[in-house]
């Protein structure tokens, strides 16, 4: 039989949750394991859990405080080791042939994912008076089967608890986007349906549970965060290229206008701008958006409360630009001193994203004033810079890995980078040194010096394509408004750093998470072995 990972993120639903724990152990399939994580619960949600830890097939986990659906059901999929994966929410239950029907039809109609339409209950679980009302407003029309994404592209008919999808094609996709808290699944089916095929089954999966504490009910989260999540999720489809990726792109440009629109008279600061400004890249050419972004946000009162999420989403507008520089560490306690040292006094907030949980690395951040964020590693350098960009704050990002240096001119020339129009990445020069004294660097035909991706304006559309572990993809409209520096470096210390074997562990260490670039790798690294020449470097660095 086919083993599947049931995932159950639980926070505040104690009263529901045991129906949905006993809805998945009493299924008629029964190799399945049940991840259920306590997101920070202060209710009987622990006691409920404890209960259901007798059964061999359950496994527990729990984080300390609350860090949201997203983060809870990306830490359990890191988790799972099934075939398949199915989805249960606290407040909702299953039928008990559920997984045995989804899975016949998927081997029958040879789906990657599988979903189903729900029973709506009220909080007692008696058939809800207004099901026929509700059920249009929460998942919509029934789909076409021929255009799955594009109907999905008009709003999430999905119901979560009721999918199951193969492990492999999750894997491909990428997890769920942790910068949304209120439509990560709609973005993941929508990432799903772009690529793989999506089956709808017959039966009723089960019942969903409309009691008045849902996400989605009235009043939940504000008409705005809902705009600002739906410009998000068509931001990151806009990069799909074709009819379906300019669909999506016009949908972007829809949305914020609508935002726009929304905000405009009634909140008083620079950020409306910013979000007609970031409609207008998505529609160019469009005089009425450059108009309102002359002169919007000038009229309303002062939300302290709405300014924070707007500039969460990358909305700050207001003062000079803002930036943080960004490493991804595991183990490199030493390579971290001396880039703590290099940025202090960079930029308006360093962080440090640690797939290790070294307490070593927690103390140099602390010690340094960097913001410390713990995440397991994942094998997969674009999951963690993912996790970096949502964790950002800021107008701009600069990743920079802890065996790189900003030079002394990037460093004079990065508020002129910021305030640029037009630019919503910047490919910077890197010098890889070859010594430190004198400060020389390699150059060779092809491979140095070189320019990298690394300066990113923080908008809905940045996001890494978590399908490479390494050598991330820019996004396509990102790489679209990308321009080329000149003339200041950042400082690449990999050959100063380290010796022959330790380069060779590293070059391999890549490889491993991405076999396909073995060659690419090995030629940075075995510089020696092809014809270069050393030179001065025309700058230096601190740290």
């Amino acid at each position: 039989m086919t083993r599947v990972s049931v995932l159950l993120p639980a926070f505040h639903h104690a009263r529901f949750l045991d129906e949905a724990l006993r809805s998945v152990l009493g299924q008629t399939h029964r190799e399945l394991e049940l991840l259920v994580l306590d997101d920070g619960s202060t209710d009987d949600t622990a006691r409920v859990l404890a209960r259901a830890a007798s059964d061999p097939r359950v496994r527990l986990f729990r984080h300390h405080s609350n860090l949201g659906v997203s983060r809870s059901l990306n830490d359990l999929l890191a988790e799972a080791r099934g075939e398949w994966v199915a989805f249960q929410n606290a407040d909702d239950a299953w039928y008990p042939g559920h997984l045995e029907d989804a899975l016949a039809h998927l081997e029958a109609s040879r789906a990657d994912l599988s979903w189903a339409p729900c029973d709506l209950v009220d909080a007692a679980g008696r058939p809800h008076p207004e099901a026929s009302a509700l059920a249009p407003r929460l998942w919509g029309t029934r789909p076409r089967a021929a255009d799955v994404h594009g109907d999905l592209l008009a709003g999430n008919f999905i119901p979560s608890h009721s999918v199951v999808l193969r492990a492999s094609v999750l894997r491909a996709v990428g997890r769920f986007d942790e910068r949304l808290e209120l439509l990560h699944d709609w973005d993941l089916w929508l990432r799903v349906a772009a690529d793989h095929t999506v089956a709808r089954s017959g039966r009723a999966a089960g019942v969903f549970r409309w009691h008045g504490a849902n996400r989605s009910a009235p009043g939940a989260a504000s008409r705005e965060h809902y705009a600002l999540e739906r410009a998000v999720v068509y931001g990151r489809q806009s990069g799909l290229g074709g009819p379906r990726g300019a669909e999506a792109c016009r949908r972007y440009a829809s949305a914020l206008h609508r935002l726009g629109n929304r905000l405009d008279g009634r909140l008083a600061h620079p950020a409306v701008r910013a979000v007609y400004a970031e409609a207008s890249r998505a529609r160019p050419g469009s005089l009425e958006l450059a108009l309102k972004r002359r002169l919007a946000g000038r009229h309303g009162d002062r939300d302290p409360d709405l300014e924070a999420l707007l500039a969460r989403y990358g909305f700050g507008g207001g003062g000079p630009p803002t930036l943080t520089v960004c490493a991804i560490t595991r183990d490199r306690d030493r390579e971290l001193e001396g880039w703590l040292a290099n940025v202090r006094d960079l930029a308006d907030e360093a962080l440090v994203v640690d797939g290790a949980a070294s307490e070593a690395t927690r103390r140099l951040c602390e010690e340094a004033g960097a913001r410390y964020l713990e995440r397991p590693w994942p094998r997969n350098y674009a999951v963690q810079k993912n996790a970096a960009l949502a964790a950002a704050r800021t107008d701009w990002v600069l990743f920079l890995d802890t065996d790189e240096r900003v030079g002394d001119r990037l460093r004079a020339r990065l508020p002129r980078l910021l305030a640029a129009g037009g630019v919503d990445c910047w490919r910077l020069p890197m010098y890889w040194v070859a010594s430190l004294d004198p400060l020389d660097h390699v150059v060779t035909r092809k491979h140095y010096p070189c320019r990298v991706p690394r300066l990113f304006r923080r908008t809905p559309r940045l996001h890494y394509d978590e399908r490479l572990a390494v050598h991330e993809r820019v996004p396509r409209p990102v790489r679209g408004r990308m321009r080329r520096l000149r003339g200041a470096h950042l400082f690449h210390l990999a050959f100063v750093l380290h010796d022959e074997a330790a380069l060779a562990r590293k070059a391999a260490g890549y490889a491993e998470l991405a076999p396909g670039s073995a060659a690419t790798t090995a030629r940075y690294y075995r510089w020696r072995e092809v014809p270069h020449r050393v030179r001065r470097c025309r700058e230096g660095f601190r740290g």
